[in-house]
């Protein structure tokens, strides 16, 4: 007798079915090739802002420097001028001068005791020439001038019967002829302050009744001030001195006022080229 234990059958398991299949969700990707232009912009904003940056960054720097350097060398704008002249023209000017014969056109001896000189400056002169069709080459310029006046009295007129002595007061007396202008000259002129065309024109004209006009505006304020009474002052003075050395006796000065004496001809020049001056207009004028 089998006593093993009765294995109770197990019931019939039902066929195994497969579970349904649950449907598969589908993910589509579209792939799109992006246009040349479209593939450009990022590049060209990215680019772009990233020159700017550099830009801002360097200027930023360039700023830093300067001031650093203007704080530490205090440097002006009229020493960056000057800097900047400096590297335009670092070395001194050379001129170069070629003489020339001197040539002697006469030989005048003087007789003259200039006894005094005046000097005077005169600005402003300005000369306007009206010339060509419809003043179509007029221009006008300004002058600075700067000249010499003297006065003095001149020996050639003196003779042995201008001096006299009177032996019971013991005085020489010496007459002398009246003081006269000796010199009129323009030391220095100088054109300034141009106005007018822009056509090629002779501006040396305009220089010449320039340095005419000073030359007569010196001469008469000379006269009007009175040089030549301060040149007869200092005559009497020297003349007194050195008589008065030479004889040990009192010696008096006295002027021949009859005596009527001509300007000497620098202080009365002709005028220039041949231009003609009509006082009742103020005008120069040139014949053609």
């Amino acid at each position: 007798m089998n006593n093993s234990p009765r294995q109770t059958p197990l019931p019939a398991s039902p066929p195994a079915t497969l579970p349904e299949e649950t449907p598969r969700r589908t993910r589509r990707v579209i792939v799109r090739r992006a246009s040349a232009e479209e593939e450009a912009a990022p590049r060209q904003r990215s680019g772009g802002g990233g020159c700017a940056r550099v830009v801002i960054a360097l200027a930023l720097i360039a700023a830093a420097l300067i001031a650093v350097l203007i704080l530490s060398t205090q440097i002006t704008l009229g020493g960056l001028a000057s800097g900047l002249t400096t590297l335009l023209a670092p070395g001194p000017a050379q001129i170069t001068v070629v003489p020339s014969q001197t040539i002697v056109n006469s030989i005048q001896p003087m007789g003259q005791l200039v006894s005094i000189s005046v000097q005077l400056a005169k600005a402003d002169i300005e000369v306007s020439i009206s010339q060509g069709l419809l003043g179509a080459s007029s221009f006008s310029t300004s002058h600075v001038a700067q000249g010499t006046i003297e006065a003095g009295i001149d020996l050639t007129r003196l003779s042995v019967s201008d001096v006299a002595y009177d032996a019971a007061s013991g005085t020489y007396t010496v007459t002398l002829p009246p003081a006269q202008l000796t010199g009129c000259h323009v030391d220095y002129i100088r054109q300034y302050a141009y106005s007018g065309t822009i056509l090629p024109v002779d501006r040396d004209q305009a220089r010449q009744l320039a340095e005419y006009t000073a030359v007569i505006e010196f001469r008469d304020d000379a006269l009007e001030s009175g040089i030549l009474n301060r040149a007869e002052e200092q005559a009497r003075l020297v003349f007194a001195n050195l008589v008065g050395a030479l004889t040990g006796r009192k010696t008096e000065i006295v002027f021949n006022r009859a005596v009527q004496l001509p300007l000497p001809p620098s202080c009365e020049p002709d005028p220039p080229g041949n231009w003609s001056y009509d006082p009742a207009t103020q005008t120069w004028t040139q014949p053609e």
